[in-house]
C-alpha cells in the first residue's frame, strides 16, 4: 500500500482551519466518547471500525474514540531512537494492522513529514507487523529528501508499538 502525506491533509491543518490548533503538534491524543457536538475528523474519515469513526474533534481538540482506543502517544519518526520499540497505545477492537498503521500515520499519531510531505510504502510482514519505508520532503532552501523506515507491531495484549529502523541498502 502506498501512502502520501501532505501537511494540508493533516489533522493539525484541519484543526487550524477550525481555529482549534496550536502551532505545535500534539504529544498525545486522548480518548473520549464522541458527543453530539463532536465532529468526525475529515483527515481520517475513511477509517472506520464497523460504523464507528476512529478520530473526532471538538473545542478541546482531536480525540480517539474511547470505544476503540486508549489514549495514544504521538511520535515524529526522526525523534525515535533506532531499534528501541515504543508503545503508542492500545486498541480495543479488531482493525487489520495495515489499516491501523495507515490510520495512525493519517492521524499524525505517527508523523512522517517535517515541513511539506512524505511518501511511503506499507508492507505486511506478518499478521502482527507492518513495515513502513519511504522519505519525507522539506526545503532548506533546496528540496531535500530524507529516507525513513519503521515497523508498527501489535502484541498479544493489543498494545501498538513503533520501532524505527535503518533502511536496507
Amino acid at each position: 500500500m502506498k501512502l502520501k502525506r501532505h501537511q494540508a491533509d493533516s489533522i493539525q491543518w484541519e484543526l487550524k482551519q477550525q481555529g482549534l490548533a496550536t502551532h505545535r503538534f500534539p504529544t498525545h491524543i486522548p480518548c473520549s466518547s464522541p458527543s453530539k457536538s463532536s465532529r468526525i475528523a475529515q483527515a481520517t474519515c475513511m477509517f472506520q471500525a464497523g460504523k464507528e469513526y476512529l478520530l473526532y474533534y471538538d473545542e478541546g481538540g482531536a480525540f480517539l474514540n474511547d470505544r476503540l482506543f486508549s489514549s495514544y502517544e504521538c511520535v515524529f519518526i526522526d525523534d525515535l531512537s533506532y531499534l528501541r520499540p515504543k508503545v503508542l497505545g492500545s486498541i480495543n477492537v479488531h482493525i487489520p494492522l495495515k489499516t491501523l498503521a495507515a490510520f495512525l500515520i493519517s492521524a499524525d499519531i505517527v508523523r512522517t513529514y517535517m515541513d511539506v510531505e512524505s511518501i511511503m510504502i506499507l508492507e505486511q510482514v506478518h499478521s502482527k507487523m507492518i513495515d513502513v519505508h519511504g522519505y519525507y520532503i522539506y526545503y532548506d532552501p533546496d528540496r531535500q529528501l530524507v529516507p525513513f523506515g519503521f515497523s508498527i507491531v501489535s502484541d498479544q495484549f493489543q498494545h501498538i508499538s513503533i520501532c524505527r529502523h535503518s533502511l536496507a541498502a
